[in-house]
């Protein structure tokens, strides 16, 4: 143990590196599983263990990013985590942080964080068939949330909404990832995609169309058919997007037909009532029904997602927005129309005959009155007075303009303020549709874009208020009292006097705005005291500051964000494959989930579902029917569980040898595509090197048969020879006789020769 939990005790290595943290650094397989089965471990970076410097010098953090380096080898995360794929997802999200935290080594710490996130996408990818893609992205960590009915292959993608939350691109991108994703998104529907593009748009239109029917069949059709095909998250998109279009339709009819502009003086009826407003009563009503469907649906949103997730969506804060924005409109158009009831009801109490709240168009049935009761009375000095009156109303009408009601109203009245905030709600509502288009893979890539041109701009919005508060300060002191003279002179003339563009510095501040697009001339910079241009060096001073300030920002500036757009686009467009699915999947998160399946303003009727999860809730409440249900779900997680780790066992086994037969442990600086390129060139060389034995195979067969012929005639050269040597011998065998009887026949010969010898001697 000692041996395991040893550091180093000079220079070599820092000091809280241990034999086991050292083997995840490098990625050592069969060194990790050694030690891991010895009961080595890598402490936790926040524990007291890793706590063994103080904070903030380089040690501890060298130290800390040693740590995680070694928490994010792939191999020692596959034998150790039981949920491989989901630490994968809080560690990289936990770099992250720590990449904002210990900005020093800020790029050390994205590296590790991608190579993470690379490594959960490379484990999805080791899935062979459908039911172990399905079993991985439909586990959840906690199972007891999920409704006791949900079968396994209706289950959510849970690993898919928790990998979106964690932005895992690289996982939620991955090919096995938007195979499963796209088959529960168009489920029942799937086979749309076999159809043309002309067949597909004309079927998507007529369910666009169609909303508000199947809005109701969905609440009072008891049939299942109808609950499973309005359930289809395909089916629930473009019913919620002909909601968005129907609610658009309405905030364009409010444009296109134009308020009713009537004088107070033609308005005999009702002083205003008609004036509170300019959209019509009509169109409002459908407006308030819409917003008040489209506010439950965020308020359930809300309420099952909690606030933490609810912010994290920038759709759910634009809607949030968008919504406050109405509200807020809605509610100064009620206060308008009360000040306009209290307004005439003054005007109905009022006396008719008073020439104070006498109107003019109403002069000629008042005069009329008036002579009528002077004829009554026979007064002559009655008929003076009125003649006198309808002579200086007649006068008086053909020499007022008419006066409205709009124009009489102060600049902060409930109306005029109600006005412009839903001209600015119907603006931002109308840019809700751009997030829409990612689904288009078209336009996705190009709304993406502009996103993430928003945060350029943001940045450079703050470095541009410095330098244009600057020179607006700097102009507004050189030019402040030269025109405050002249504006004091024109007033003095006449009563149409406006401030010069240098007045105070909120005007300097909209002068040198509109001087970036050009809309500024320069006589703004000249100085004329009392009509002689003098003061010559104040004049070159402003000339010199307006100069550098269109130098500064135009040439530079703006040069820089264009700069800094054009890097974004091309970040984007490098990686648009993985940025346009995650954000289609991104989008796809609500309609995929359950609930929400009716779009406004339907989704405030209750449905009968509705009314029996209530009855069933009641009846939870028993202690008998809750506990039968908390087993059948624990029952049900457990089997569910069982089934993922046993897919994810076969994950890590391919994972690891994988890994380990494409060439050993991995180095640094080798990448993935570096690997599958030598496992390219290695399959290559196979494919040439079996091709050159069995060339070699065909001419060994072809010599062994040239081989076995000459073994047939060596063969029979042996049995010549054999023969050959048998003859020999029986030659030098008839030779030795031959000598043999040549000697018998001589010593027979010579024996003969003697007696005839001693024959003749007798």
């Amino acid at each position: 143990m000692d041996i395991i939990e040893c550091r180093s005790e000079n220079d070599d290595y820092h000091p809280d590196i241990t034999p086991i943290i050292l083997a995840a650094h490098h990625n050592n397989y069969q060194i990790i599983k050694s030690l891991l089965r010895y009961g080595a471990v890598i402490p936790d970076p926040e524990s007291a263990d890793s706590q063994r410097t103080e904070k903030h010098t380089l040690q501890h953090s060298v130290g800390t990013l040693n740590v995680y380096r070694a928490l994010a080898s792939e191999f020692y995360i596959s034998l150790t985590s039981i949920d491989p794929i989901g630490t994968a997802f809080t560690l990289s999200d936990k770099l992250k942080e720590m990449s904002d935290q210990e900005y020093e080594f800020r790029a050390e710490y994205i590296e590790l964080s991608e190579a993470v996130e690379q490594y959960a996408a490379d484990m999805l990818g080791q899935a062979r068939d459908s039911e172990e893609l399905t079993t991985i992205l439909t586990h959840s960590e906690n199972r007891m949330k999920k409704a006791a009915n949900e079968s396994p292959t209706g289950a959510q993608l849970h690993k898919v909404f928790q990998a979106i939350g964690y932005s895992q691109k690289k996982f939620v991108a991955h090919p096995h990832c938007q195979q499963l994703l796209i088959k529960r998104f168009y489920g029942h529907m799937s086979y749309m995609r076999d159809w043309g593009m002309t067949k597909q748009m004309g079927v998507s239109f007529l369910l666009l169309i169609c909303y508000p029917a199947l809005s109701l069949a969905y609440i009072f059709s008891p049939s299942a058919n109808v609950l499973h095909f309005v359930r289809t998250p395909y089916v629930k998109f473009l019913m919620d997007l002909g909601s968005r279009l129907t609610f658009l339709l309405f905030l364009l009819l409010t444009t296109i037909i134009p308020p009713k502009v009537v004088p107070l003086e033609d308005d005999v009826e009702l002083q205003g009532t008609s004036h509170f407003s300019q959209i019509p009563v009509s169109i409002l009503v459908l407006i308030l029904i819409w917003i008040i469907g489209m506010t439950w649906a965020e308020v359930k949103s809300l309420w099952d997602k909690g606030l933490g997730e609810f912010l994290q969506s920038g759709t759910k804060v634009m809607d949030f927005v968008i919504l406050a924005l109405y509200w807020i409109t809605l509610t100064l158009n009620l206060m308008s129309y009360l000040m306009v009831l209290k307004e005439s009801e003054e005007v109905r109490l009022a006396p008719t005959a008073s020439s104070e709240s006498f109107s003019v168009n109403r002069a000629p049935e008042l005069v009329d009155r008036q002579v009528r009761q002077a004829v009554e009375d026979n007064s002559p000095t009655t008929i003076d007075p009125t003649t006198e009156f309808v002579t200086d109303s007649l006068d008086e009408v053909n020499t007022t303009q008419p006066t409205f009601y709009r124009l009489e109203l102060d600049p902060m009245h409930p109306a005029l303020v109600a006005d412009a905030v839903y001209a600015v709600a119907t603006v931002i509502t109308f840019l809700r549709l751009l997030v829409l288009t990612v689904s288009s893979q078209l336009v996705g890539p190009l709304q993406i874009s502009l996103g993430g041109m928003l945060f350029d701009i943001g940045k450079f919005i703050l470095v541009f208020a410095i330098v244009w508060f600057a020179f607006a300060l700097g102009l507004n002191q050189i030019y402040q009292a030269y025109q405050e003279i002249e504006y004091t002179t024109c007033l003095t003339e006449s009563d149409d006097c406006r401030p010069g563009p240098f007045y105070d510095v909120s005007q300097s501040m909209l002068t040198l705005f509109w001087a970036l697009f050009g809309l500024e001339p320069l006589e703004i910079i000249k100085l004329d005291v009392n009509g002689d241009p003098g003061h010559y060096f104040t004049e070159a001073v402003g000339t010199l500051l307006y100069a550098l300030y269109l130098m500064f920002a135009v040439v530079v500036m703006l040069n820089a964000l264009i700069a800094m757009m054009s890097n974004t686009y091309t970040r984007v467009e490098e990686n648009s494959d993985t940025e346009w699915k995650f954000a289609r999947a991104k989008m796809w998160t609500g309609f995929l989930q359950s609930g929400g399946a009716v779009p406004p303003p339907f989704n405030v009727i209750p449905c009968q579902r509705t009314v029996k999860k209530m009855i069933k809730a009641i009846q939870s409440c028993l202690v008998c029917h809750r506990r039968r249900t908390t087993q059948s779900m624990i029952q049900r997680k457990g089997e569910a569980e069982e089934q993922y780790e046993k897919v994810i066992r076969l994950l890590v086994e391919r994972y690891i040898l994988d890994k380990t037969s494409a060439g050993g442990d991995s180095e640094v600086g080798v990448t993935r595509a570096d690997i599958m390129g030598i496992r390219n060139d290695v399959a290559v060389f196979r494919y040439e090197t079996f091709k050159s034995l069995k060339a070699a195979e065909d001419s060994f067969d072809k010599l062994k048969g040239v081989l076995s012929d000459i073994r047939d005639q060596l063969q029979r050269v042996d049995e010549i020879g054999e023969k050959t040597n048998q003859l020999d011998t029986n030659v030098r065998d008839l030779k030795d006789r031959t000598v043999e009887i040549r000697d018998t026949v001589d010593d027979m010969t010579s024996t003969l020769m003697q007696t005839r010898q001693k024959q003749y001697k007798r």
